[in-house]
Order: structure tokens, then sequence, then C-alpha cells
């Protein structure tokens, strides 16, 4: 009832010292003791809406710690602190946060979608400030002359061996404390002489501390995680206590105390630290695009740009890093958007970059040679099974329109180009470097989905059999060309269209790419082998055609497999070479 009346009065300047009181007094009061969860959260949101940051984010965690059992306090106690750090620019940390309000919310509510979204959202600013601050790390370590990088480490160990003296005495004072209360409690009288696992309040105890610090966790490997990454309450001053989520083994405490351990885990090979750079100067340019388009942070995005440009970065990433900063600069009306400009300009002349900062309305009215109408073009020519071609035009347009974002389209263009026309295993490969490199656009979060639903369900490679199997009910004849060949397999094609219209039939006939040397004339969906067979031996027959050419019939899930892994040949030795 007091809370309630606090929650329906507006703090203003002249009732804000009578409400602090208020609530004091409800926090020094004994009786209240099973309701401190809930004055701390109240007094928290008292000390957020006064500015008082620091005491807001403190109570807020204290009563993330007195919460007992209750899931929807635990999820409102952890929004708070996202929202908080969200406001702040701290996106890694909001994220750990909402995390841990999707384990204190029921599933398949409105509520835990509306923050899924907002996770999902920054998941990739987690990802990447990860990867930066790891390669920092490491990069910093290794620029370090050896003495230095012993004595760091000499410092840290140091430092361990205090934190674990403090932390040993803490927990015998605890349990000295914990038992001597204990023995007086009511579970204590009942339970006494028995030993701890089986002290059935205690465990309760235990039980209850454990969800209400860690929500309701699945029993598996690395339960802390809900995500692979978590937060844990923050100390007493608010500062959180972040820990990304880290697959390696802990090490044991002989290894934490022994300088080698460290030493040996500084890269020594100059080709790592490139690859550190390389990988860091791509996450920083990523979350340069994330913050400019998706948080609307000008000063962060810059801020990463900004990095890219200074640690040397490779070619692909430098014209595109400058314009994204012109346009910022631009947007927030810097002296720097014109020194920029003239960089673009006079370093990148034939760039579409500096084509568009020297006549912009040419550019927005659109022409033959806009990204749009390039893709459409190479889109058209995917269409007709110009695949080389587009794999050509792909690259060339890439290379053109770097950090464009018609730039991913193009790459997943090019992939599936090249999945038809050089199979299953070069498609997952070119697939993998569209979700990696482009995770933030649509094609790649699509590629990504490919890799992980659709291509193992194309990967198998065994053939079915052409009697007793399910998928025996539809077949093909196929007439392989040479791609040479093309009008040779043209007038195939037309007089085998021809032969259908005459028996009326209500078959389709194709030209399909096989790979970059073959092709097939095919023709499709006769219900059985024999009927397969019959046509082609009628072709072969009748005046009006007289088709001698080579063929063969095979089961349409067959010749989906051997488009798709390109192992005509296989095929053809295990069902058309005749057995001894």
């Amino acid at each position: 009832a007091h809370l309630q009346k606090i929650k329906n009065t507006e703090l203003t300047n002249e009732n804000s010292e009578e409400l602090w009181e208020y609530l004091s007094n409800l926090e020094e009061n004994r009786e209240n003791r099973p309701f401190l969860d809930k004055i701390y959260r109240q007094l928290a949101e008292y000390h957020l809406e006064s500015g008082s940051d620091s005491l807001a984010l403190a109570y807020f965690n204290r009563s993330l710690r007195a919460t007992q059992n209750e899931p929807k306090l635990n999820a409102l106690n952890y929004e708070n602190l996202a929202v908080y750090n969200f406001d702040n620019n701290e996106y890694k940390a909001a994220g750990l946060y909402y995390d841990s309000v999707l384990t204190n919310l029921p599933e398949n509510t409105k509520k835990h979608r509306s923050i899924k979204k907002k996770l999902d959202n920054l998941e990739d600013v987690i990802k990447y400030e990860d990867i930066v601050q790891y390669a920092d790390s490491v990069i910093t370590l290794y620029d370090l002359p050896k003495d230095k990088q012993i004595a760091y480490f000499e410092a840290h160990i140091e430092g361990l061996k205090k934190a674990k003296e403090e932390a040993q005495k803490k927990e015998v004072q605890r349990i000295t404390d914990g038992f001597a209360a204990f023995t007086e409690s009511k579970g204590g009288k009942e339970n006494k002489g028995k030993f701890y696992f089986y002290n059935i309040t205690s465990l309760g105890y235990g039980k209850n501390d454990f969800t209400n610090k860690w929500g309701n966790r699945t029993l598996e490997d690395d339960w802390r995680w809900s995500n692979k990454s978590t937060i844990t309450i923050a100390d007493e001053n608010g500062d959180a206590i972040v820990d990304a989520g880290d697959q390696e083994v802990d090490p044991t405490d002989e290894e934490k105390f022994s300088l080698d351990f460290y030493m040996d885990r500084i890269p020594t090979d100059l080709a790592i630290i490139d690859s550190l750079k390389t990988e860091r100067n791509f996450a920083n340019y990523q979350l340069g695009l994330i913050y400019k388009e998706k948080f609307k942070e000008n000063v962060l995005a810059s801020s990463k740009l900004e990095k890219v440009l200074k640690s040397d970065p490779e070619e692909r990433l430098i014209l595109p890093s400058k314009y994204n900063l012109y346009k910022i600069y631009e947007e927030e009306g810097s002296p720097l958007a014109i020194s920029m400009k003239d960089n673009i300009i006079k370093n990148h002349s034939d760039s579409r970059y500096a084509e568009i900062l020297l006549n912009p309305s040419a550019v927005l009215a659109g022409n033959t040679d806009s990204p749009d109408a390039q893709y459409a073009k190479l889109y058209k020519m995917f269409q007709e099974q110009e695949f080389l071609k587009v794999i050509t035009a792909a690259e060339e347009n890439i290379s053109k329109y770097t950090g464009d974002p018609i730039v991913p389209k193009f790459e997943m263009l090019k992939a599936n180009a090249i999945g038809r026309l050089q199979g299953f295993n070069d498609f997952k490969e070119a697939l993998n470097y569209v979700a990696l490199t482009y995770p933030n656009n649509p094609e790649g979060k699509k590629a990504e989905q490919i890799v992980a639903e659709q291509l193992p369900k194309l990967e198998p490679k065994e053939f079915s059999p052409e009697k007793g199997s399910p998928k025996t009910g539809n077949w093909k004849v196929v007439f392989p060309f040479k791609r040479h060949n093309n009008q040779e397999a043209l007038g195939l094609l037309e007089l085998l269209e021809k032969s259908i219209k005459d028996l009326e039939y209500q078959n389709i006939v194709s030209k399909d790419i096989y790979n970059l040397e073959d092709q097939f004339v095919v023709v499709h969906g006769f219900k059985s082998k024999e009927y397969a067979l019959g046509y082609a031996e009628l072709l072969k027959i009748n005046r009006d055609y007289k088709v001698n050419k080579e063929n063969f019939v095979i089961l349409s899930s067959n010749y989906k497999i051997i488009q798709i892994h390109k192992n005509l040949l296989d095929y053809k030795n295990y069902f058309l070479t005749p057995k001894p």
C-alpha cells in the first residue's frame, strides 16, 4: 500500500525531500524486510528521476539481489539497466542486460517479442565490439617491449592473488556467520546434524537464490549464458560486471598465477597480428555503419570510421569509410565535410562516390549505368543462365560500387551463379563469404539462413534407387551437349518441342547449363523410366525426327543431385555402366 501510494505520486521540487524521507524510513524499518526488493526498486526510480544516476543503478542492483523468486520484478530491473546503458551509448552492456530481461519473461508474449527485437538489433554491435576489444588487447600487448609485458602480467597476477585472499576471508566469515544464524533458525533446528547437501531447507534457499540471480535456466553446459553472453548483477556502486561469452576452458589456479601461462599466449607470428588488424578494421567499419544507420549516433559512427582510416585498412574499406564520414560531417555541419569531399574527388576521381559528389542531380535522376540498372541487367542474365557472365560482371560492379548498399545484392547474385555453375562446395563457400561479410544486410542474413537451413538438405550426394523408391514417378530424358555446340543444342530443343506438340504430350523441354563446358537439353515429366525410354526410342526411329543424339534417362531427384554436386560421372558409373 505504501509503495502504491508513492507510485501514484508525481515527483516535484516541492515533494522531493518528503518522498526521499518516506522511502528511507520504509527501507530502514525491519518489518519491511520481506519487501526490500520492491522498496529498493522504488528508491532506484526516485534517484533516476532526480538525476542521481549512480544511486539509481546501485538500488536497481540491490533490488535484484533482494528479489525472492519474482521474475517479473527482475525483468523490470534488468530492463531499466538496459535502457540506461542504451541511452548512454553503452550498447554492448545494454544488450547483455536485455538478454537477462528475456530469461525472466515468459516466451510467446508481446513483451518477450519486443525485447527480443531490441536484442537482435544489438547483437551485431556486441559481436563487433568484442572483436575490436579482443584485437586491441592482443595488438597492444604484442607492441609492448618484453619487460613491460612481464610487468603487466606480474601486476595482473598480484591482483588475482590479493582478490583470492580477500574472497577466502569473506567466505570464511560468511560461513561462520551463516552457520551461527542458521543453527538458531527453524530450519537449522529441524535439520541439525544432517549433511548440507541433504539439508532440505538450505537446498531450497540455494535453489531460490540461483533462480533469482540467473532466471530460469535450462540444465545444460554453460547454463550461465542465455545466448552465450550475459551480465551479472552490478556491484554496490552500480558498475556493471560484464562477462562476454567465452567458450574457452577456465584456467586452473596454477595457470592463473603463472607468468608463462600469459606470456605464451601473446602471438609472435606477424601474420596473426596482421589478421587481427584486418578483422579489427572491418569490425570498426561495420560498427560505424550500424551506429550511423541504425542508432543515428553520428559521434560514435565517425569515431569508428576515423579509426579505420588511421589503421592502414584494406583498399576496399578506404573509400566507403571516407564517403560515410563525409555524409556524417555534412549532417553535423562540420567544416571537415569540405576537406573530406575534396579528398574523395582528388584521390578517387574515377569512383562512383566522386561522381555523386560532383554531379548528384545526374546520379539521382538515374541512368543505364546506375547500380540498380546494372543489377537488373545481371539478374536478367542470371535468368538466361549466363552464369559465367554474371560472375564476371558482378565482380566488376562490386569493385565499382564499393560501399554502396547494392553491393551485397551483387555478392548474393554472384554466389547463386557460382552455385549453378560450379556446384555445392563452391556455392557454400560463396554463401559463407556473403554471410560473414555483410551480416547486417538482408542478403547477409539470407545467406546465413541458407547455410544453416537449406544447405544441409542439399548436401547428401547419394542417388535414389530407380526401383522401390517413393521418388520413382518423375523421369527425364537428357541430351548432353558441349557449350560451344550451342546452335546444335538450340536446334534439338526446337525439334523436341515440335515432337511434344505433335504427340500431344504435356512434357516440358528446357536447355540447362551443367558447368563451364557442358549443357543439357532436357525433356521433363515422364511418369516412369519405361515411358522416358519409349519416348527416346520413338525420336530415334520416327522419320519425322530421326534423333540419334546420345542421351540417357534419369530420375528427377537424381538429376537434381547431379546439378547440385556436378557429379554426372558418378551417376554414369553407378547406373549406366554395364555390371559384370
